[in-house]
């Protein structure tokens, strides 16, 4: 009965004891893995602040470079120079310092109609330069017809870059080459948009890297001084894989285990940027980073597991062997001495409890001392109280050069080049009371400086008090600014040295304005001087004629004086062709406007040429169809242009005919162009000598006016006058088939009755009416020249025997002072007081401003006739006088009331 209990006893201490046993084997696994998710955590928290520290690399470069690039834009809007020069000198230290920039553009901008004027500008600097595009796949050829292009016209570095001079950057060179929407031409598109820069997806890059071929590219709009426009673009081509190359060189070898991806999420779904594999990755970390032009890339980094080097396994498998050996002999001390097995688990509990304590305070260590480090995103060292290192980051350590070991027997005055000693010490100790900020230079192992900004302050772990300091690398920073301040200064002196020439040339523009302004006048005042020379003999010599004919000749002398008289008009006729052509040139030259009947314009020229072509036995036809239309026009000029062709062709066509044309060429609401055409069957002109028409004293053959005579100045005053009517001039013609001259004039729509020829009555003639009506009225004339003042006392003889005679303008306000006159026909220049000073003195008496006073002189410019209406005159007849107007002329103002004459309603009868 009793082996029964002994038994069961014995079975349930060897349950006990396997319990215990299984109980201590188990412990050393649960205290390892303790230890191993210690080990664990420290390791993700390290990798977070590593990830961390590379995004804000990649994010820094990004930032960096769309400033520089803002700047470039900047300063290609202050200067406008787009030579290769300049741009090669600010774009080669921006490569330089940025290698995974694959190329920087200038892209301007050039509308269709300046493209050829562009092309072959720079073709002078780069032969073969056109505006291209794709045709296909790696072929290029001349961009199409388009309002307007962006082609590249420098690009950095050039050598890898040479085909994309003059790739248009509004088309696609991918798979459907053309202005096909892609990437590339949205991002223009929306630079165009908005006037802001504008960064592409994802392209494939021509180039192929190690790196990969994916990339961006940013377009960066350049706008004119006043920022309306956009004049082009910078462009900015990103190289992914090379960025991420670069970021990584900054962070030094801690950042080769690390896996990074990038993607765009700006649209409605991701794209790829760039994508590096980690097998089994334990750690991930993500953020976001967003581009100036509101595009947004997700970052995301990853680590596979047992990424941090540390004591891990060794601490893990140490722990377990412990465990298993104290377990061990726990066990033995257990099997031998099970009296005391209460005692002994009670020891080992304790002896458990002791060292989970211990893990854990070092866990807690560990953690506060990662936790310094994560707050760092760049350099981070930590001071003690004796301003030793007592920790610092790897990043520290590579950008100083120095080994850990060498950093920790080295004082803050070793390494840091701006400050004595005692300023350095004195900096920390302020820093213990208060965070500060500062820039300072850090010497290298190397002996090489760098530019760093410090951020540091106090704090207190384990009752310790510590100063932690993380700096920031900001020597590419400073450089940078160092050359974009060169530059400015370079503007500026650039500013300063366009600023003076600029200063000069007007100087020198404004003396030549006042040159040619000079030689304008004395050019009108010898113009005016020659007029009033030759029209003073002329109208002695035409007035006489006159005389003589209406005195009644022998048959013999009719046709010699009718030659005299034809002679006169000619000179006259060339006279006033230079006149027209010096007013249109001096800009002095006022079209009239008044009703204009078209029909009647033809009608006229017709009858003034009738007599020319029917002496050469030519046939003259008229084609001009109705205009129902009421117009508002210059009937003269238009006459004296068409009459200029008509005579042109009746002179050099010997057999055939001569067709006077009228069309309609275009018609609007309120205006019509109307194109007048002669037609002749003429010599012709050959085609090299059609450049020479409608140039001043120029014919087709100069050699011609041996036979056919004139100036050359008819063509010239039609296409002038065509042109100051909107319109123009030309003609189509060949040798030996007659030539068709014609020239275009856009009239006005007057609200009124159709264009149709006034009928008119029968009336008598002026002189008649005069003499009938007005024969008592009491005349003076003020006439110097006593050929002309016979001329004009003979004309006036038959309807005014007596008229006063003054020979000068002293004697002209005498006799109006003591005589009441109905009219004084008054000559301008004359000695001792002229006409003009004259006519304001006569208005000046008691019964002056009832008295017409028409001007009778040589002087036929507009200004002259101005001056004249200024002085206080009422009309101008210009000399040589024409008979009929002259009693015209009269007969208006002596049939008005003796009162002061309207002179809104005055007879420009030049």
């Amino acid at each position: 009965m009793a082996t029964a209990p002994a038994g069961r006893q014995g079975l349930l201490g060897m349950l006990r004891t396997g319990i215990v046993y299984a109980t201590l084997a188990a412990l050393p696994f649960y205290l390892a893995s303790l230890v191993g998710r210690e080990e664990h955590t420290a390791a993700q928290l390290r990798f977070e602040q590593l990830a961390a520290t590379q995004i804000n690399t990649i994010r820094r470069e990004l930032l960096v470079t769309y400033d520089l690039l803002k700047t470039l834009t900047e300063h290609f809007e202050m200067t406008g120079d787009d030579s290769e020069l300049g741009f090669r000198r600010i774009t080669t230290p921006l490569l330089r310092d940025h290698p995974y920039l694959q190329a920087i553009g200038l892209n301007p901008r050039v509308v269709q109609k300046e493209r050829a004027a562009f092309e072959a500008r720079i073709q002078q600097e780069i032969p073969g330069f056109t505006i291209n595009e794709a045709t296909r796949i790696g072929t290029f050829g001349p961009a199409g017809e388009r309002a307007e292009y962006y082609p590249f016209l420098r690009v950095e570095p050039l050598g890898n870059n040479l085909a994309a001079r003059g790739f248009d950057s509004l088309t696609n060179p991918g798979e459907h080459p053309g202005p096909q929407p892609n990437e590339r031409t949205e991002a223009v598109q929306r630079a165009i948009a908005s006037g802001e820069v504008a960064t592409t997806g994802p392209i494939q890059l021509v180039l192929s890297r190690t790196s990969g071929t994916t990339g961006v590219i940013a377009f960066f709009p350049i706008h004119d001084q006043a920022h309306r426009s956009i004049t082009g673009f910078l462009t900015l081509v990103i190289r992914i894989g090379d960025l991420v190359q670069a970021a990584r060189d900054r962070m030094g070898k801690q950042s080769d285990e690390l896996a990074i991806s990038i993607e765009d999420i700006s649209g409605p779904a991701a794209q790829t940027l760039h994508q590096e594999t980690s097998a089994d990755a334990d750690f991930r970390y993500r953020e976001q980073i967003q581009l100036p032009d509101g595009k947004v890339w997700q970052i995301g980094v990853s680590a596979p597991e047992g990424f941090s080097p540390s004591s891990r396994p060794a601490i893990w498998w140490m722990t377990l062997g412990g465990g298993l050996s104290v377990s061990l002999m726990l066990g033995m001390l257990l099997h031998s001495l099970n009296s005391r097995n209460r005692i002994i688990s009670q020891r080992v509990e304790e002896q458990t409890a002791q060292l989970t304590r211990s893990n854990t305070e070092l866990a807690d260590e560990r953690l506060r001392y990662q936790q310094i480090l994560r707050t760092a995103t760049d350099l981070v060292h930590i001071f003690n109280e004796d301003w030793r290192l007592q920790e610092f980051s790897d990043s520290f350590v590579a950008h100083l050069g120095y080994s850990r070991e060498e950093l920790c027997q080295m004082k803050v005055s070793d390494w840091d080049a701006n400050f004595p000693e005692e300023t350095l010490y004195q900096l920390l100790d302020d820093m213990h009371h208060a965070p500060a900020t500062f820039e300072t230079r850090h010497r290298r192992k190397d002996g090489s400086l760098r530019d760093v900004e410090i951020f540091g302050g106090g704090i207190e772990i384990d009752g310790k008090r510590y100063v932690y300091c993380s700096a920031r690398d900001i020597t590419e920073k400073k450089q940078t600014a160092r050359e974009l301040e060169q530059h400015r200064h370079h503007l500026e002196e650039l500013l300063a040295d366009r600023t003076r020439d600029l200063t000069q040339a007007n100087a020198a523009l404004r003396q030549a304005k006042e040159e040619a302004e000079r030689a304008n006048q004395a050019k009108s005042s010898f113009l005016a001087n020659m007029s009033h020379e030759i029209r003073t003999p002329l109208n002695a010599i035409t007035g006489m004629v006159h005389l003589i004919q209406r005195a009644g000749v022998p048959y013999e002398q009719v046709s010699r004086l009718e030659k005299i008289n034809v002679a006169s008009k000619h000179l006259l006729d060339i006279i006033n062709t230079i006149l027209d052509l010096s007013k249109i040139e001096a800009g002095k030259f006022v079209l009239d406007e008044s009703k204009l009947h078209i029909a009647a314009v033809v009608a006229n020229v017709a009858s003034l040429l009738a007599q020319n072509a029917q002496e050469k036995h030519i046939q003259l036809n008229i084609d001009s169809p109705p205009i129902t239309a009421a117009l508002l026009g210059d009937p003269a000029r238009l006459q004296q242009a068409l009459l200029n062709y008509g005579s042109n062709a009746i002179k050099f066509t010997s057999t055939g005919s001569v067709t006077l044309r009228t069309r309609i060429e275009e018609e609007w609401d309120d205006r019509i162009r109307i194109r007048f055409e002669v037609e002749d069957t003429g010599i012709g002109i050959s085609p090299e000598q059609v450049n020479k028409l409608f140039f001043p004293f120029e014919q087709a053959d100069n050699s011609i006016r041996r036979s056919y005579g004139g100036t050359g100045l008819g063509l010239a005053i039609t296409r002038r006058l065509a042109q100051l009517m909107g319109g123009d001039a030309g003609v189509s013609t060949q040798t030996g088939h007659g030539s068709t001259f014609w020239f275009t004039a856009i009239v006005k729509k007057r609200r009124e009755e159709s264009d149709a020829i006034p009928e008119t009555k029968a009336i008598d003639a002026p002189e008649t009416r005069l003499a009938r009506e007005h024969g008592k009225r009491r005349l003076l004339l003020v006439e110097d020249e006593p050929v002309n003042r016979e001329v004009t006392l003979e004309l006036l003889k038959d309807v005014w025997p007596t008229v006063d005679v003054a020979t000068n303008g002293l004697e002209a306000v005498e006799m109006a002072a003591q005589q009441s006159y109905d009219l004084i026909l008054m000559d301008v220049q004359m000695p001792q007081l002229d006409g003009l000073e004259a006519t304001r003195r006569i208005r000046a008496q008691p019964q002056g401003n009832s008295i017409p006073i028409i001007a009778m002189t040589a002087n036929a410019f507009a200004e002259d006739r101005a001056h004249c209406l200024e002085a206080g005159m009422d009309d101008f007849i210009p000399k040589p006088v024409d008979p009929d107007a002259l009693f015209q002329c009269l007969l208006h103002w002596l049939s008005k009331a003796k009162s002061k004459p309207d002179t809104s309603a005055l007879h420009d009868r030049i």
